[in-house]
């Protein structure tokens, strides 16, 4: 029996289903979700809604007070405000712990006035106040302090070490039911992007830090700094006229202990978005 609304359901989706629209603000590309109705923008971290949201099945819908609340306006408030929430409760579990363990365990960079960490491309200030501030630029990236706050978090009670065990986003906690939800905005999304081109990704990778991958089968291996000690592997191979080109990104098991598989998805889908804008520009 069905049990939740059935246009949220990932097996009935269509690729238009997931749309790239303009900032009106900065101009920079945002990546909307048919069920998204608010998104906040990379490049400028405006708040934006979505331009072809449709919740006119709110009004006949029996499952619309549990996907969309009473009122179609309820949910779109709600997701304007919920990464807003999910960022204050992990600064509030951070307060009062100790940074400098959080620098010893996390492999970062710190003094008396705060420490820094990276995030993939950007580099953030975290004060003793535990607000986030770029290094370079005038606002955090709402995804990016919500996952250097929650980093901080695991690595002021616990050391953050790579177990060299390396996993593909499957294998995480509910990994598999969202696979081919983050396929599409992350490997096919690069597939899309750089088709046959490997030199163009690797000048797009230029821009993250990291390392190359040693390993065979692969037209380009990185190892990427994801934030601290935790990377992203990202295995391309350019196709050579008989099989199309192909994508994967894996991770050490350690990352499962430190964010929850969302927030995987959100700093894979960061690196595979940030690197198509790089291909665009």
């Amino acid at each position: 029996m069905t049990t939740r609304c059935p246009g949220q359901d990932l097996r009935y989706w269509k690729p238009e289903d997931i749309c790239f629209v303009p900032c009106p603000h900065c101009g920079g590309e945002i990546e909307f979700w048919r069920d998204e109705p608010v998104r906040v923008c990379p490049d400028c971290a405006a708040e934006v809604r979505h331009p072809h949201l449709d919740l006119g099945c709110a009004s006949w819908c029996r499952f619309a007070e549990t996907c969309a609340g009473t009122e179609p306006e309820h949910r779109v408030d709600h997701a304007a405000t919920a990464q807003q929430q999910a960022i204050r409760k992990a600064r509030e579990r951070l307060l009062g712990r100790d940074l400098t363990l959080a620098v010893e365990h996390g492999g970062l960079e710190g003094d008396d006035a705060g420490l820094e960490v990276t995030v993939l491309d950007s580099r953030y200030r975290v004060a003793a106040d535990l607000s986030v501030s770029p290094v370079a630029g005038d606002a955090a990236h709402p995804v990016d302090e919500l996952l250097i706050l929650r980093y901080l978090g695991h690595a002021a009670t616990a050391p953050v070490r790579p177990l060299g065990q390396e996993i593909a986003f499957r294998e995480l906690p509910g990994g598999t039911f969202y696979q081919a939800a983050l396929a599409r905005r992350t490997t096919e999304l690069l597939v899309a992007t750089f088709g046959d081109d490997a030199e163009a990704l690797e000048r797009a990778l230029g821009a993250f830090p990291g390392r190359p991958l040693e390993i065979s089968g692969g037209d380009v291996a990185r190892r990427v700094q994801g934030i601290g000690r935790l990377d992203l592997l990202l295995i391309y191979r350019a196709g050579d006229g008989e099989l199309p080109p192909t994508a994967d990104i894996l991770y050490d098991r350690v990352i499962g202990r430190v964010f929850r598989t969302d927030e995987v998805a959100a700093l894979t889908t960061r690196l595979c978005l940030g690197l198509r804008k790089r291909r665009i520009a």
